[in-house]
């Protein structure tokens, strides 16, 4: 009986240890800012999916999106959500798509600053990989140098690491 209960405990102390490190490897993490005319935010969720390539549809994009907020489902979802949020001042967001070469073919950026949705594409906006999988997508994406958007010339940069688990669309 003891032995079976001494058994028993070592499975449960062994089963205790092992959630963090799975809780970990499902989690999401970002960690970094968003500078919009001068004003930072720091970004800490990060939402990533899958789907046909815009470019090639046989290639797979990865849409990854950053924010200084929660999002909901129901808000990732909704391509106007975003904007909404930004408009009311809520949400300070950037949404990168990166393609199967793990480049930035597309950052549209969410900031009440720019009085409407900032669309970028170019060679300013950088990711460096640490893992791209199906599954999985980690690195740092950022802008190398500040830069400005739209007819105000409202002065932007961004900086985030992030790991996050990718959902297929």
């Amino acid at each position: 009986m003891l032995r079976h209960a001494r058994l028993s405990i070592s499975v449960i102390l062994i089963t205790l240890a092992a959630t963090p490190l799975a809780a970990r490897q499902g989690a999401a993490t970002a960690s970094g800012t968003f500078t919009v005319a001068g004003k930072a935010a720091k970004i800490s969720h990060v939402y990533a999916s899958s789907g046909p390539g815009f470019f090639d549809k046989s290639k797979t994009d990865t849409m990854v999106v950053l924010s200084d907020i929660e999002l909901t489902p129901a808000q990732l979802a909704d391509q106007f959500a975003l904007v909404e949020l930004a408009n009311a001042g809520k949400v300070h967001a950037i949404v990168l798509v990166i393609d199967a070469e793990k480049q930035i073919i597309s950052c549209q950026m969410h900031d009440q600053a720019f009085k409407m949705s900032a669309s970028t594409a170019g060679s300013n906006n950088k990711f460096d990989a640490t893992t791209f999988t199906k599954t999985r997508i980690a690195g740092k994406a950022y802008t190398v140098k500040p830069d400005t958007f739209g007819p105000r010339d409202v002065p932007y940069e961004f900086s985030v690491t992030f790991d996050a688990p990718v959902r297929a669309k």
